[in-house]
């Protein structure tokens, strides 16, 4: 292969069992849950991960290849088919149990580019997200007992008459620029959560009933920061998931189409922690992406600007997409 090749390598030591570790980094759905960046990611087939994340320009998604090593524990990464003028990103983590109970964590980028000048500037870019990325998952992994706790989900659903498509095109009419929209499935993230709140993600369901119309299922999951609230986050969630429901933010009532039955109270329940250790699978420029930085295979959208959170400690409501504010 020509070009020009850079090689990075960061480390960290996280005081939690590798295994933890490496499951946290392995758990495909773990990161939309964990990361403000990280907006959905789902596992495709021959070990592909299709990710989506939130750049300052918008929303990017590419596709990469993982191997899961279990012994040692490892995790190795190859994009998939990256745009000119990338010619591959690749490397590999790994996960090194030290004597005294803590985890040495690193990280090797290998990227290749045409442009001598942009390979600098990727190598720059991963210098500056990647330690914040090992410290995410220092986070998560030091508080593994305790991340049931910090997650708050709750969910709801509707019944709207009309077509599938046509009720699906409204939600996504709703959703923003801060979303992904898949058959049957629009994901959507607060991009800038407020400080007490270290990510919160709405994930929206759209089935036909046999009978007819539309049954939409909206959850809304929080991770909160350590010393939060957690009954604050309950009532932020609990909101979410009625306003994205009961029309006044969801798009159907812009057109007068209000749920034909009514909105039930959000069932809360506390989001699962990621497995431990995780089933091996292969498959998996931004600061909570596992796999390097970004080489976007999609139109960037523009991301929403957010308000400075208020002082007061009741939590505000949801927008009008239903996303808390």
């Amino acid at each position: 292969m020509t070009g020009h090749t850079r090689s990075v390598s960061h480390r960290a030591v996280v005081a939690a069992p590798a295994a933890v570790v490496h499951g946290l980094v392995a758990d495909v759905a773990a990161g939309a849950r964990l990361f403000p960046g990280q907006l959905h990611a789902e596992l495709l087939a021959d070990g592909l991960v299709r990710r989506w994340v939130l750049a300052d320009e918008g929303v990017r998604s590419w596709v990469v290849r993982r191997v899961i090593g279990t012994e040692p524990l490892t995790i190795s990464f190859d994009h998939h088919e990256p745009p000119p003028p990338v010619r591959a990103v690749r490397g590999a983590w790994s996960f090194r149990p030290l004597a005294d109970g803590t985890t040495e964590v690193s990280v090797r980028h290998d990227v290749t580019v045409d442009d001598p000048g942009r390979a600098e500037r990727m190598v720059a870019d991963l210098d500056r997200n990647v330690p914040r990325q090992l410290d995410g998952y220092r986070w998560a992994a030091e508080r593994w007992h305790e991340l049931a706790r910090l997650l708050v989900r709750a969910e709801g659903s509707a019944a709207y008459d009309g077509a599938l498509d046509e009720v699906y095109g409204r939600f996504r009419a709703a959703a923003g620029p801060a979303s992904v929209c898949l058959p049957g499935l629009i994901v959507v993230k607060e991009p800038a959560p407020e400080p007490w709140l270290r990510a919160v993600t709405g994930r929206w369901t759209f089935a036909a009933r046999p009978a007819g119309g539309v049954l939409v299922t909206a959850a809304w999951t929080a991770t909160l920061a350590e010393q939060a609230d957690r009954g604050r986050a309950e009532t932020l969630v609990t909101a979410a998931v009625r306003a994205t429901l009961d029309g006044g933010a969801a798009g159907p009532s812009r057109d007068g189409h209000r749920p034909n039955g009514p909105v039930l109270d959000p069932v809360l329940d506390p989001a699962p922690a990621p497995h431990e250790p995780p089933p091996k699978q292969n498959g998996s420029g931004n600061p909570s992406d596992p796999d390097g930085p970004s080489t976007p295979a999609t139109t960037p959208a523009t991301t929403p600007t957010t308000p400075s959170p208020p002082s007061s400690s009741t939590a505000p409501g949801p927008d009008r997409a239903g996303r808390p504010r």
